[in-house]
């Protein structure tokens, strides 16, 4: 089952974001999936985790990765 992470990333090197998060996941041996819906423009993502593990492995690794937090709920916007 997998579980949903924000992470924050740094403002610049907007093109390199996608290719960073796929290096660090092959290097470390486990598949990410980018949305659909992924805008390299913004400052931050939600993406599915396999495990807690791999989203400590992102955050340590990629230099573009501010910060990443646990997603727990989702709220409805009114």
């Amino acid at each position: 089952m997998s579980k949903t992470y924000l992470f924050v990333f740094a403002q610049a090197h907007d093109d390199f974001r996608i290719p960073e998060l796929r290096s660090v996941a092959e290097l470390h041996g486990f598949e990410i999936a980018i949305p659909e819906g992924f805008d390299i423009r913004r400052p931050f993502a939600v993406l599915e985790l396999a495990k807690e593990e791999h989203a400590r492995l992102l955050a340590r690794r990629c230099i573009l990765i501010k910060s990443a937090f646990r997603q727990l709920q989702l709220g409805l916007r009114r």
